[in-house]
């Protein structure tokens, strides 16, 4: 098979678009056995180890499918080629291509609870914004005060907070972002005093933007160019 390349991902529209966000982590930082792994996150929030990059002989990366990923999801992917690459930045192009942009399903399981049956409810919800003012806040976000009852948000439920091409799963619980949240804090470095404003795109997705305590709206590498444009 042919290598993978830009022009091979971006032709391809078989996938299935299970897929909603994806992330990358440094398992070894050894120049000698470096390892760098790429998930892909599935819509019930489960992180799946689809690429893995290692140090060849002749001490350059090179990243392969992970072969388990492949067995399982080779209906859901598109533009693998021959599922190897020489460059990280033609991997973070397939993951992109492989993330879906809505509309997203409403009818999967979170791997939170089995027994809720309202956890798969579609949100309909309006636009906010929240203030960053404490360290608790970066680990459950609660919604503003009588939001809930605004807009009759189910007390357990599932959704997607979207920026540039990257979407993120998080869990509503109660009235508060749980499970997700705190991977969303940390990727994009969000700081007290930080404001996160929400806004209501449908099939219970938020399209979200970032501000420090600057008021200057914070881009980052996977900031699309429209949200740059904004700045």
């Amino acid at each position: 098979m042919a290598s993978a390349s830009t022009a091979d991902v971006t032709g391809q529209s078989s996938n299935r678009n299970i897929f909603i966000s994806w992330k990358e982590k440094v398992a070894n930082e050894s120049r000698a056995d470096r390892r760098i792994e790429f998930f892909l996150q599935m819509h019930n929030f489960q992180w799946i180890l689809a690429v893995v990059g290692q140090l060849t002989n002749d001490h350059r990366m090179e990243y392969v499918i992970n072969p388990s990923f492949y067995l399982e999801y080779k209906q859901n992917i598109t533009g693998l080629g021959n599922g190897k690459w020489k460059r990280r930045c033609d991997v973070v192009i397939w993951l992109k291509a492989n993330i879906s942009s809505g509309p997203f399903p409403n009818n999967t399981r979170s791997m939170v609870s089995d027994e809720n049956e309202h956890i798969s409810q579609v949100m309909v919800a309006g636009d906010f914004s929240m203030l960053i003012d404490n360290e608790g806040a970066k680990a459950s976000l609660a919604f503003p005060s009588g939001y809930t009852n605004a807009y009759s948000i189910p007390s357990r439920a599932q959704m997607v907070l979207r920026h540039g091409v990257r979407n993120f799963g998080v869990m509503v619980e109660d009235g508060y972002f749980t499970q997700g949240w705190n991977y969303f804090v940390i990727e994009h470095e969000i700081k007290c005093g930080y404001a996160v404003k929400f806004q209501f795109c449908g099939s219970s997705t938020y399209e979200v933007e970032i501000v420090d305590w600057k008021k200057n709206k914070k881009v980052y590498p996977w900031s699309n160019l429209e949200y740059h444009e904004w700045i």
